[in-house]
């Protein structure tokens, strides 16, 4: 049971989780109409400190089935967002199934002449920016998990591809649950 890949993708809103394990002290928050699509999730508060990814840890789940065994691209759409504590950006994690998570870090900076500076540029003027990872999917049932690492980080949606996707605004429409 879960997202069911079609034409080689799965799309999947942020706020459709089929499991939330919140932060200590804190929960996973919605945010109606922020994004491009349907919503927007977040950990709220967003003032504490950096979580490690993996076990028990604050997550999201999504089912997934998947057509066949192979590699994927996994594309987090986030909002633009600002790394007020200058670590070098904000971070997250992805897992597919039992594999160990895969930090992603989210750099934009809006100063210019910061090499990040560009990416904050586009990220504010598109209202979202596209954060990639690589992972090994199963034919069948597999679940993704999303790691709350740095605090700040506003979801949108989870995009998992066998291929290239051709640009567009809204990208594919969502996956249909089973």
């Amino acid at each position: 049971r879960g997202f069911v890949e079609g034409n080689g993708v799965v799309a999947i809103e942020a706020e459709h989780y089929a499991r939330a394990v919140p932060p200590p002290g804190g929960q996973w928050q919605v945010i109606p109409n922020l994004g491009r699509t349907l919503s927007a999730v977040t950990a709220w508060p967003a003032t504490g400190g950096p979580l490690a990814p993996g076990g028990d840890g604050a997550h999201l789940e999504y089912p997934l089935v998947m057509d066949a065994e192979g590699e994927v691209e996994v594309r987090v759409l986030v909002s633009p967002t600002l790394d007020i504590r200058h670590r070098g950006g904000l971070r997250y994690a992805v897992s597919i199934g039992r594999e160990a998570p895969q930090l992603v870090n989210v750099r934009l900076d809006p100063t210019p002449g910061d090499p990040d500076f560009r990416a904050w540029e586009a990220a504010v003027i598109d209202n979202v920016h596209v954060a990639r990872s690589r992972h090994r999917v199963r034919a069948g049932a597999n679940a993704l998990r999303l790691w709350l690492v740095d605090p700040g980080l506003v979801f949108q949606r989870i995009e998992v591809a066998r291929r290239p996707l051709p640009p567009t605004t809204l990208g594919p429409v969502e996956s249909a649950r089973r």
